[in-house]
């Protein structure tokens, strides 16, 4: 007999041999039994020669019958048993008793139909026996073959679908962010909850693009492993091409956003470009930029995010004929949406919100510029919208979408040139007390910012602060004295607020602004 490196089991042979046309009866305990070889029953006696442990038989119990009409298919099960052998498959529909018996003794029992040529089935069924290996590897080829034709034909969406029906098990192809590019699958609620998964690995060069997740594991074919491999190979094709196609994309979009805010820039070449595009660019319409950016914990998923906002934005604003066009530029990505000119700002407004408002728990940043009038005003709506999002990420306070009109105060800051001036104001005001906070494990400068947040009234800022009112008077003049400044005076705390929203702006680099419109590469607008 031929040595092999690992057992075969019953369920393996049943895979790679019987295939969808055995049904299994019963004894389905018995599926891991070790298969050693296969013995066929023949029309003399013995009726199964050189029947031994771990044999897997063959046969007809009509065969039997005509030999003997004591030898009943529930006496074949016994003998079977006593043999300890792995299996049986017969070619009729087993009496409840006979099954009843099998599920007793732990026996699995398969039928085929009446017009199988048993003699064939043995000897493929002997052949997956002694060279599992080979057998697999000739199945995985046939699927390779058989999901490139569906690749070909109709894309990774039909490839999935096909796994997932010859299995009978719910499938997804996931990206690296761990986003469902496609799903098929019996229950299709995309639920894991309770569900026996695995995944593979979808890889092109080293480089993990995704995985394919099968769910339901719990009764899957053996050869699932070496299916969702050949699935998640072929796949990767598709992946590989959409990664090019989203790198030149993004590319592009790079080099036209950085021509559209350049004053170098041929200003009705970019147009065109835009146009190219698809990007409504006629006279009489009017113009918003929409930036979005995500936390370091979202990167991975920042393009999939922007495409869902796009597809949000457009359906909200459906009625309103509206055309969009994503960019990738840096670490954001802009959208820009041409809409008429009747279209009013408070609908502008309401299209973005609804398109933003779910973004707020997911670690996104989402501005929006002003609504500007004509295509060639659309680079003072992208600087604003760059820098209104770039701002925004040294804000501690961040829900839905942050629009540049209501910036304020902010927007006066972001258009001083004079950043060492900007600096030095700080420096003069609120500095001392940042410094004396550093010194003293203090929080003056909260302090501050809650008094003046509550309209100078000193009860309810220490209600606020939970502080008594006799601790926050003491406060104030700590704070007074260390910034060296009169609290009473109105300048003064005018000088305060603005030094307070400054201090909101600064990051560990130094000043926003200066990070926004130098070091992203905005240029400075005024």
């Amino acid at each position: 007999m031929v040595a092999r490196n690992r057992h075969t089991t019953v369920r393996e042979v049943r895979d790679l041999a019987l295939g969808t046309a055995a049904e299994m009866v019963a004894g389905a305990q018995g599926l891991d039994r070790e298969v050693l070889w296969v013995t066929g029953l023949r029309a003399t006696y013995p009726l199964f020669p050189d029947l031994d442990a771990g044999h897997l038989a063959i046969g007809s119990p009509e065969v039997a019958r005509r030999i003997d009409a004591q030898l009943s298919l529930s006496y074949l099960i016994n003998e079977l048993a006593r043999a300890q052998a792995a299996a049986l498959v017969i070619d009729e529909t087993p009496s409840q008793d006979a099954v009843d018996l099998a599920n007793e003794l732990g026996l699995p029992l398969f039928r085929v139909p009446p017009s199988s040529d048993l003699r064939q089935l043995e000897r493929e069924t002997l052949r997956a026996v002694l060279d599992r290996e080979g057998q697999e590897a000739r199945r995985a080829e046939e699927w390779r073959q058989s999901y490139h034709e569906l690749l070909s034909a109709r894309g990774a969406g039909a490839v999935v679908q096909r796994l997932a029906e010859e299995f009978d098990i719910e499938v997804e192809l996931r990206d690296t962010a761990d986003n469902t590019l496609q799903c098929a699958g019996k229950d299709g609620d995309g639920g894991h909850l309770g569900k026996r998964m695995a995944d593979y690995p979808v890889m092109v060069a080293g480089r993990e693009l995704g995985c394919i997740r099968v769910l339901g594991l719990e009764q899957a074919s053996s050869l699932l492993p070496i299916a969702a491999r050949q699935a998640a190979e072929v796949c990767a094709l598709e992946m590989i091409q959409a990664c090019i196609r989203q790198e030149a994309e993004d590319q592009l979009g790079a080099e036209l956003v950085t021509d559209l805010v350049s004053s170098h820039s041929d200003v009705e070449g970019v147009l065109g470009r835009l146009t190219r595009q698809g990007y409504d660019v006629s006279p009489g319409r009017r113009h918003v930029a929409i930036a979005l950016g995500v936390t370091a914990k979202r990167a991975s998923a920042l393009d999939s995010i922007a495409a869902g906002l796009e597809s949000d934005l457009r359906f909200a604003a459906r009625r309103e004929g509206v055309c969009t066009l994503l960019l990738g530029y840096q670490d954001t990505r802009l959208c820009l949406v041409s809409f008429p000119a009747e279209v009013s700002d408070q609908r502008v407004r309401s299209w973005t919100a609804q398109a933003a408002g779910p973004l707020a728990s997911r670690e996104c940043r989402v501005a929006v510029s002003r609504a500007v009038s004509g295509a060639t005003a659309l680079p003072q709506a992208v600087q604003q919208a760059l820098a209104c999002e770039a701002m925004g990420r040294r804000m501690r306070d961040w829900s839905g979408p942050l629009y540049y009109a209501d910036l304020g105060l902010y927007r006066l800051l972001l258009g001083l040139r004079d950043q060492s001036e900007v600096q030095r104001f700080y420096s003069d005001t609120l500095g001392p007390l940042v410094a004396y906070d550093g010194d003293h494990n203090t929080d003056l400068v909260g302090t501050l910012a809650a008094f003046f947040e509550q309209n100078t009234n000193a009860s309810e800022t220490a209600r606020r602060l939970f502080i008594h009112r006799n601790t926050l008077n003491y406060r104030m003049q700590r704070i007074s004295e260390i910034v060296g400044l009169d609290l009473d005076s109105a300048d003064t705390r005018l000088a305060l607020q603005v030094a307070l929203r400054i201090h909101s702006l600064m990051g560990s680099g130094g000043f926003v602004v200066q990070c926004a419109q130098d070091g992203a590469g905005i240029p400075r607008y005024p």
